[in-house]
């Protein structure tokens, strides 16, 4: 609350108080000129109580927590207060009433009504104050959960970023190594190469952009990226590649089924003829999308994740978290991959780039 505002609402809560006491203090007798200067001489008193509770006690040491030293001094104050609030009355007694009790207002006369008079308005303001420290308090914490959650997200895009340019100088150092194993056997089928290549640059540089596109193109651009590869080994690799569509509408994070396929053909090819494979398969149930890839292995071959698949098992955890199922088979002559991903499931406080 602006500080102007806050005055206005000290100043207007005052006033009410002293309405409130000239009519307590008046009631009995009807004399409410009377009860007016006496609430004059209290007022001050009641209000210097409270600010020394609200001010002082209560944020020094009640929200510290130091609450033996809050009782002590809440006790010293509430001594001192009551002996105060005799010495005014004694002196409304002298100056006002002219020591004449007759002359004194009824209700000044009633000592403990006195006291929880004023008590009763010190003890409402302090609640109040406590209740605007919670509020503050509540949304200073919302505010540093938000600062919080801006601050991972953040962190978030610029990994996912980090992450998908990893892929793309993966994905063009195998492409190019493809294109340079044709060009030195001169083959006819280089520039059909590069036109496949041209494709794969146009949809990873114009069209992956977004957080997500649609599935139909992820696949397509697989089959691209696997004519390329078909081109490169000829008859050295036999291919399998079964997408069951349609796809519909349905949208999937790009670049990332792409690493399977490109792994599959690195660890799936043999220098003998005809004696490897590699077998890619694709099915939407709903919005569920399963995935493998599987290939041949040459005997007693070294393999890991490498970095294609260990960037897509990140890009996983945080585009799809806990909505996927990565599962691997490494069996003798053959190695293989099962991505189990529910669509519908994907992180939308991650932002556009993942």
């Amino acid at each position: 609350m602006p500080r102007r505002w806050r005055r206005a609402a000290h100043g207007a809560f005052w006033l009410a108080v002293l309405a409130f006491y000239t009519v307590y203090f008046g009631r009995a007798d009807g004399d409410y000129r009377q009860s007016f200067v006496f609430v004059c001489l209290l007022l001050p008193l009641t209000a210097a109580t409270t600010y020394f509770f609200t001010r002082f006690l209560i944020p020094r040491y009640l929200l510290a927590r130091r609450y033996g030293r809050f009782a002590l001094y809440s006790a010293y104050a509430l001594v001192g207060s009551v002996y105060l609030a005799l010495a005014l009355l004694m002196a409304a007694f002298i100056f006002i009433a002219e020591y004449r009790v007759g002359a004194m207002t009824p209700a000044t006369l009633d000592v403990p009504g006195l006291l929880v008079g004023t008590y009763l308005v010190v003890f409402l303001a302090a609640a109040i104050d406590l209740l605007e420290r919670w509020y503050a308090m509540q949304a200073a914490n919302t505010r540093l959960a938000q600062a919080r959650l801006e601050a991972e997200l953040k962190l978030k895009e610029a990994e996912l970023h980090l992450l998908k340019a990893q892929i793309h100088p993966h994905f063009l150092f195998n492409t190019l190594n493809n294109l340079y194993g044709l060009a030195l056997a001169r083959s006819d089928q280089t520039p059909e190469a590069v036109l496949r290549l041209a494709e794969l640059l146009d949809y990873m540089l114009y069209r992956t952009q977004a957080p997500r596109v649609p599935l139909a193109d992820e696949v397509a651009h697989l089959r691209t990226y696997v004519a390329l590869e078909t081109l490169r080994y000829d008859d050295r690799v036999a291919v399998t590649f079964e997408a069951g569509g349609p796809f519909g509408d349905a949208e999937i994070a790009p670049m990332l089924l792409l690493p399977f396929v490109e792994n599959a053909f690195k660890h799936g090819v043999r220098p003998d003829p005809g004696a490897a494979w590699v077998d890619l398969r694709a099915a939407l149930d709903g919005s569920t999308l399963t995935f493998s890839a599987a290939n041949s292995t040459p005997p007693a071959a070294a393999r890991g994740d490498g970095l294609g698949l260990a960037t897509v098992r990140r890009r996983l955890d945080l585009l799809y978290p806990g909505a996927h199922a990565l599962t691997t088979d490494d069996a003798p002559g053959r190695y293989a991959i099962t991505l189990h991903l529910d669509l519908d499931a994907h992180a939308d406080d991650v932002p556009a780039g993942g």
